[in-house]
């Protein structure tokens, strides 16, 4: 048997727990340098994400802006029609009055011409019985 065949043997668990402490050292190394690799890709997306984020944001500020001046044009747009329909209710109701005076005038004037169309038919009623008086 050769001669370092028991040294293997009286070594090998050494050797086994050497290996064993060092292995982890290399593999981290590389694990490390994925998980670098991996962190600086997940930056990357961050970012990708952040600058797409603020375009966005962006867009939605001016959709928001002009939907805002669309309100205020509507907004005054309605103050007007509302502005022109005061008027315009002002305007009918100084005419509806303007119509209830004339109306009242008119019931007193056909009151009044209904008392002389009276008055006349009882002078011509006098005015015929005194004709048609026997002499």
């Amino acid at each position: 048997m050769p001669l370092w065949i028991p040294a293997l043997k009286a070594a090998l668990p050494y050797v086994a727990s050497v290996v064993g402490s060092a292995i982890p050292a290399f593999t981290a190394r590389k694990d490390q340098a994925r998980a670098n690799d991996l962190i600086a890709q997940q930056i990357a997306e961050l970012q990708q994400a952040v600058t797409a984020n603020a375009g966005s944001i962006r867009l939605l500020a001016q959709q928001l802006e002009n939907a805002l001046k669309a309100v205020e044009q509507g907004g005054d747009a309605l103050e007007r029609n509302l502005s022109e329909s005061r008027e315009l209710l002002a305007r009918h109701e100084r005419l509806a009055t303007q119509r209830e005076q004339a109306y009242a005038q008119m019931r007193r004037a056909l009151r009044q011409t209904r008392w002389l169309a009276l008055g006349a038919v009882a002078v011509a009623v006098l005015a015929l019985a005194l004709a048609l008086r026997p002499a």
